[in-house]
């Protein structure tokens, strides 16, 4: 085949690789990892489907002088409001400093949802027989001197419309600070703006990215138009945060991940190669292969599990390091045997075969976990590895006899066989396992980091805003839970609320919660709302009557304000209501009113819910929760939701997964290992060199102190799958060659050099990943892989010699 056509072929498949992969959708929900049928998982994942606030930006201003702030925030609220195709709403400050029509449209609301009982005397104050001794009450308390918030509020309310049912005090959550603007810090230098994106939504995260790029070009504007009026002014910083800037943080970090990875691994992979062989045809023809294997796998991928979650990313690392080992095995093989394509294939074929259905064993052994996304990860490589072995014994072994170097010829072995020494190999042996046992007893076992957040980027900008947001404005939100209830029968929502509400109230006296906040009144009420719309329309028509009352008894023009702009809220809701079927229920239509009631009521997909806030005793976490929160099945549930919930459950199934996978991985290795050698020694080798690896990685994690998490724990099925390949291929080499060393370091073990060097170097480039999980998954990786590939080349000839008896007093 031509040059030409060489370039053309790898440019077609490099091509077609990036098109598979631009293609694949990636899935960025963290629950995508994590078993469905877990209570507080499904609490978790009730929660985000109603509250995760996907189309909600986050905006965060700093200045150095409040008025400024302010003022830069209303110039990005102008700006932003002007772009109907970007924002829905844009919520920055109290409606009763920017638009008193939408704190009306509220109250209002909480009337007409509120218990019939309080409307019914409502209706009696406001009755002509009692109106005017309610106001003469406004009047009395106006003139005793007090000027507290309540008699400042009634001096605008004389009727008393503000003392909503369920009062207005019991809307404070447990996260608020006291002061009286909850969009801005106590001193007003820093502030938040919460832009709702454009009604259509989002389809995917590659739809977030773009609008999140719109909404900073606007706000970029917006600050300049700010500077132009104020110059010399000092600079407002701007920060993102919220769900957007999340998902598209992490799905960007995850593109740029694999492509790195991919990039990254095969330029070096490709430079290990040119120096090990001084030859560019195989190594393109290596490249193509890969590629081709690559394709294969992420096509194979995609019609199976349809996206891919963020475990799944690293598979390419590990796809690519493996599959090129196979083909270096073959190369290297071809070199030294100089023998035609179905020599190579008769030759290198068994250890090739066995070595790519043991490891895939192992990856598919993964389905065993607990986690949906490790078994993805396993399932993802192993039919990779597969693949990988098919593709390089059938399609590359006849390069590898193709294009070996002319000048490289085999030299014999010499003729005296050498024998290894028992004495320096028992020392070799056991020296390495003295030194991690003094490193147990010195510094003690290693231990789980159980706070390690695996979907948190090292480098976060959104994180980092999110952290300045709960400092400036005095939250501490680390021991604060959700309490989601959820229902088909809109109906049934109020009492689920009710009940919950009750029984954490007892929880609280029993010190096991410190803060509540549920809010039944929130949760839209059909039956509340049915019943009141009337009597509220009623109410509305006496208005007339009302206005000329509170002017008769001396109060101003603006006394009239929230009274007008309530019992004309009430016209509207009450037409509402007629229009709206009985079932039914209605939230206020105000971008206040509806951003506010949303934050706590959720209808989605013919399911409802309502949320409530819980901060922990500093005790923990009770474990009797789900006990305490179960309702009734046929009304509905209730969950205690958020990751101070979730991590105490996923704990124990992480813990039992290495029963669930190792044992029957163990089982399943011992079977098939035992179909590959038909040779107890070789099999017992093969495992004692996984465990001797297994010890000394041990080792170095301690002496480095490099920690283990919850993600990186599934680094070892990995460093196993690799341990088990190195070891196939030395031992089926060992046994071809008859144990002549000389040989073995001409042939296999150079290869396997090679590939602890590749599949190093794969995983080392995910320790450059921005997800946290990822690059300690990479480190631990790579460490691993190296320490498997010294031993199968160092260690393992010379014990597979003494298993044969070529020991004795002479060193090889």
């Amino acid at each position: 085949m031509s040059k030409i056509r060489i370039f053309l072929l790898l440019a077609s498949l490099l091509a077609a690789a990036f098109y598979s992969f631009s293609n694949v959708t990636f899935n960025v929900d963290i629950l995508a990892l994590l078993p469905g049928d877990l209570y507080e998982v499904e609490g978790v994942r009730k929660l985000y489907k109603h509250f995760s606030r996907e189309t909600e930006l986050i905006v965060t201003l700093k200045g150095e002088d409040a008025d400024r702030c302010r003022e830069a925030a209303g110039k990005i609220a102008s700006h932003l409001g002007e772009r109907t195709d970007l924002a829905r709403d844009v919520i920055w400050q109290l409606p009763l400093d920017g638009e008193p029509a939408d704190a009306a449209d509220v109250l209002a609301w909480l009337w007409l949802n509120g218990s019939p009982q309080e409307v019914r005397q409502l209706e009696a104050r406001l009755s002509p027989e009692n109106s005017a001794k309610t106001i003469d009450e406004t009047l009395e308390a106006l003139s005793e001197g007090l000027f507290d918030e309540s008699t400042m509020i009634r001096s605008y309310d004389p009727l008393g419309l503000t003392d909503v049912p369920g009062g207005l005090k019991s809307l404070e959550t447990p996260s608020s600070t006291g002061q009286q603007d909850p969009f801005a810090s106590p001193d007003g230098a820093f502030r938040m703006l919460y832009v709702e994106a454009a009604p259509e939504g989002f389809a995917n995260y590659k739809e977030m990215v773009p609008w999140l790029a719109g909404v900073r070009q606007v706000i970029a504007g917006a600050l300049a138009d700010y500077e132009a009026e104020h110059p010399g002014a000092a600079p407002v910083t701007v920060q993102y945060t919220g769900e957007p800037a999340f998902v598209a943080e992490i799905s960007t970090g995850m593109e740029r991940d694999m492509k790195g990875s991919i990039t990254a691994t095969a330029i070096l992979i490709g430079l290990l190669f040119w120096l090990m062989h001084r030859q560019l045809r195989p190594l393109l023809w290596l490249a193509i292969m890969v590629s081709l294997i690559f394709i294969l796998t992420l096509t194979a991928g995609g019609l199976i599990f349809g996206e891919l979650s963020v475990m799944s990313v690293g598979f390419a690392a590990i796809l690519i390091g493996l599959a090129v080992d196979y083909g270096v095995v073959i190369y290297q093989e071809g070199v030294l045997s100089r023998g035609d394509t179905r020599a190579l294939r008769r030759q290198i074929g068994p250890s090739i075969l066995w070595a790519a259905i043991t490891t895939a064993v192992v990856f598919f052994s993964l389905n065993f976990s607990s986690l949906p996304g490790v078994s993805e990860l396993g399932n993802l490589v192993a039919i990779g590895i597969l693949f990988g072995g098919i593709v390089m014994l059938g399609l590359f072994t006849p390069v590898a006899t193709r294009f070996l170097p002319a000048n490289e010829k085999q030299t014999p072995s010499p003729a005296a066989e050498k024998r290894t020494n028992a004495r320096l190999l028992g020392l070799g042996t056991a020296l390495p396992l003295l030194l991690v046992g003094g490193l147990v007893w010195i510094k003690g076992a290693p231990h789980l980091n159980r706070e390690f957040e695996p979907m948190q980027l090292r480098d976060s900008a959104s994180m980092a805003a999110l952290e300045e947001l709960n400092e400036q404005m005095g939250r501490d939100d680390r021991s604060s839970c959700q309490v989601v209830a959820t229902t088909h029968d809109l109906k049934n929502l109020p009492d689920l609320v009710n009940g919950a509400k009750e029984k954490l109230e007892a929880a609280q006296a029993r010190g096991e919660v410190s803060k509540l906040f549920l809010a039944p009144q929130l949760v839209p009420s059909p039956v509340h709302q049915h019943a009141n719309a009337a009597a509220l329309a009623t109410l509305a028509e006496e208005w007339p009557r009302l206005r000329q009352e509170i002017l008769d008894a001396g109060f101003t023009e603006d006394a009239l304000l929230v009274g007008q702009a309530i019992t004309s809220a009430w016209k509207s809701l009450a037409a509402r209501i007629d229009a709206a079927e009985a079932p039914q229920a209605i939230i206020p239509e105000s971008g206040w009113g509806r951003w506010m009631i949303e934050r706590f009521y959720s209808g989605a997909e013919g399911e409802y819910a309502a949320m409530g806030i819980v901060t922990l005793a500093d005790d923990g976490m009770p474990s009797d929760f789900k006990e305490l929160l179960a309702a009734s099945p046929e009304k509905g549930e209730v969950y205690l939701a958020g990751w101070e919930a979730l991590t105490p459950a996923i704990e124990p199934l992480v813990e039992g997964d290495f029963v669930r996978v190792f044992l029957p991985m163990g089982l399943v290795l011992m079977l098939v290992l035992g179909l590959v050698y038909r040779d107890w020694r070789d099999l017992s080798l093969t495992l004692f060199s996984l465990v001797f690896s297994t010890l000394v990685i041990l080792g170095i994690t301690l002496l480095f102190d490099i920690e283990w998490n919850f993600f990186n724990l599934f680094s070892i099925p990995i460093m196993f799958g690799t341990g088990l390949d190195y070891s196939i291929h030395m031992i089926f080499a060992l046994r071809r060659e008859k144990g002549d060393l000389p040989t073995i370091r001409r042939g296999i073990t150079r290869a396997l050099l090679f590939c602890g060097g590749s599949t190093c170097i794969g995983f080392a480039s995910l320790s450059f990943a921005a997800s946290q999980g990822l690059s300690s998954l990479g480190q631990l990786c790579g460490i691993g892989i190296l320490v498997n590939m010294l031993c199968a080349v160092i260690f393992l000839p010379h014990w597979w010699r003494f298993t044969r008896g070529m020991s004795g007093s002479q060193t090889t």
